[in-house]
């Protein structure tokens, strides 16, 4: 989640810088249209209000997958992108309008001859470019390109041309291009490869990458544009206007989404505190049926008096195929020394005594017991319900025990996220008994993994205390709740979880981050004349 609001912060900031920086040239160039009124003006300040329109917006896109669209959601994207493609078209259009000014050549003049004159500009060659620009973008391939079409035109004039100083304004636009192609990148999201996905990911390598290379191409024409706005009081007194303007927003919107995350992330985990008490009451339940099922076999006929008796057979026929129709993973009874007379589960080993059994020797004394018990498995361990009850005969003594038991199975954690949507495990000690988690492939399910976290560890198996926070599993986030599995006898011997992904905390607030990004962005958009007003009086009044 930390990551997650970082990385949203970060997006809204980066684009206001660039977007500002580019508004910034758009002041430079229609003041300059302001003085003289040419159309290849005109062209050129449009194409860098667009940009800085289409940047500005671009702001506001919460950056998640996991967000369920919504009208803003789905627009503002598609309206980003086009007034970004219109705003590199015309800036790159009034470079090609904008004659070249050459370099001035000399030739030595030959005897009796006359000095060669300078050469002139030549504006028929870059009609060219506009003529391939505008077929690459027909085929919508060249978004990524576009910006380095427009640091090409500039590296012309800067290069070819006598206009040095718009070499910054090349980088600018490279450093745009890298942002651009990097955007471009995102559609392989979708890409089922997990080495792909993983460098592509929202707020993976590639993203904080692309970020970057907003920032720098925002800082690198924010310093160049700097030292000529400063020459005209009104440019500086307008510029620092809109700039404050701008991290008054930013600060507001940051902080409104930092406290509206805090608070979604505090409602989460009391929320999956909630659900680990309600999976624990679940695991309760299910003792209960099989404590009644336990009481059941204690009193089906003929149970007692081949208890009595110690009668194998007899006790076999009186049983029948309980254990099966009730889904028991194992039905044990014994006499009233603790021998084993049945074992349901495997019929042919009985005679050994379980006197030992906690659960067995609280029968023996006529207490109803039940418990979880942790047995080792191959995979992972088994853990298992239980339920123990004396077996009475008609005077009332004791003559033998019932031991039933149910294994925690994918199917309770299975119906436990049916009915709340999350991610549930069951822990025999620190590993996976039963869980909902998929391994790396999505189609087994991640059990016998131990719990590496260490606080989890220490707060949930040592101290017997419920813990809730962040964790990770398969190097995802999960925002999760653990509360400790004892047994009968108060001894932890294992731990439940829920737990969602950390990134849909972002997906629950997301609707109301967006709005307040969009609404940031549009009283900044609204807040430019006001400012320009403001300034122009303010300029006017230190006349």
């Amino acid at each position: 989640m930390q990551l997650q609001f970082i990385g949203q912060n970060v997006h809204f900031a980066v684009s206001l810088l660039a977007s500002l920086a580019v508004f910034a040239v758009f002041w430079l160039t229609f003041d300059a249209w302001l003085e003289r009124r040419r159309l290849r003006e005109a062209v050129k300040w449009s194409g860098f209000l667009l940009l800085a329109l289409g940047l500005l917006l671009n702001g506001a896109i919460v950056e998640s997958g996991n967000i369920n669209a919504s009208f803003w959601s789905t627009l503002l994207p598609g309206i980003s992108l086009g007034l970004r493609i219109a705003g590199y078209i015309a800036i790159a259009l009034g470079q090609i309008l904008d004659p070249l000014m050459l370099r001035p050549s000399y030739e030595v003049p030959q005897e009796g001859g006359e000095p060669a004159v300078a050469a002139t500009p030549n504006t028929s060659q870059p009609m060219q470019g506009a003529v391939i620009g505008g077929v690459a973008i027909a085929k919508m391939i060249a978004l990524p390109f576009l910006p380095l079409v427009v640091a090409g035109l500039y590296w012309r004039r800067a290069t070819t041309g006598l206009e040095r100083h718009l070499r910054p304004v090349v980088i600018g636009f490279a450093l745009l291009t890298a942002f651009e192609l990097g955007t471009a990148l995102g559609a392989l999201r979708a890409s089922s490869n997990p080495l792909v996905y993983n460098w592509v990911a929202t707020y993976g390598p590639i993203w904080w990458m692309t970020q970057a290379a907003l920032l720098a191409g925002g800082i690198i024409l924010g310093r160049w544009v700097w030292q000529y706005l400063t020459k005209r009081l009104i440019s500086q007194i307008f510029m620092v206007l809109v700039t404050t303007t701008v991290v008054i927003y930013f600060v507001s919107t940051a902080a409104f989404s930092l406290l509206l995350l805090r608070n979604t992330r505090s409602q989460a985990l009391d929320d999956l505190a909630t659900a680990s008490h309600v999976l624990d009451y679940a695991l309760t339940s299910r003792k209960a049926e099989i404590a009644a099922q336990a009481e059941a076999v204690a009193f089906q006929p003929g149970v007692a008096s081949a208890a009595t008796s110690a009668d194998h057979r007899a006790m076999i026929t009186a049983v029948g195929d309980f254990a099966v129709s009730h889904q028991l993973s194992s039905l044990v009874i014994t006499d009233a020394d603790g021998r084993v007379l049945l074992r349901a589960e495997d019929p042919d080993r009985w005679g050994d005594s379980r006197s030992n059994d906690s659960l067995v020797q609280r029968a023996l004394i006529g207490r109803e017991a039940s418990s979880v018990a942790v047995l080792k498995g191959v995979v992972a361990p088994n853990v298992n319900l239980m339920s123990a009850r004396p077996v009475r005969d008609s005077s009332g003594l004791i003559v033998g025990t019932v031991t039933v038991a149910r294994a925690v199975s994918s199917a309770f954690v299975d119906g436990i996220r049916s009915a709340t949507g999350l991610q549930s495990t069951v822990y025999g000690g620190d590993q996976r008994a039963a869980t909902t988690l998929t391994s790396g492939d999505g189609l087994h399910r991640a059990i016998g993994l131990r719990e590496t976290n260490g606080q989890v560890l220490s707060t949930v198996l040592h101290q017997g205390k419920s813990y809730s926070g962040e964790t990770s599993f398969q190097n995802r986030a999960y925002l999760a709740a653990y509360a400790p599995l004892k047994d009968d006898d108060k001894n932890t011997v294992g731990m439940l979880l829920v737990a969602r992904p950390a990134d849909t905390l972002l997906a629950a607030a997301g609707r109301s981050v967006e709005l307040a990004f969009l609404i940031s962005v549009g009283l900044l958009a609204l807040s430019i004349a006001p400012v320009y007003l403001i300034a122009r009086k303010i300029s006017n009044g230190v006349r």
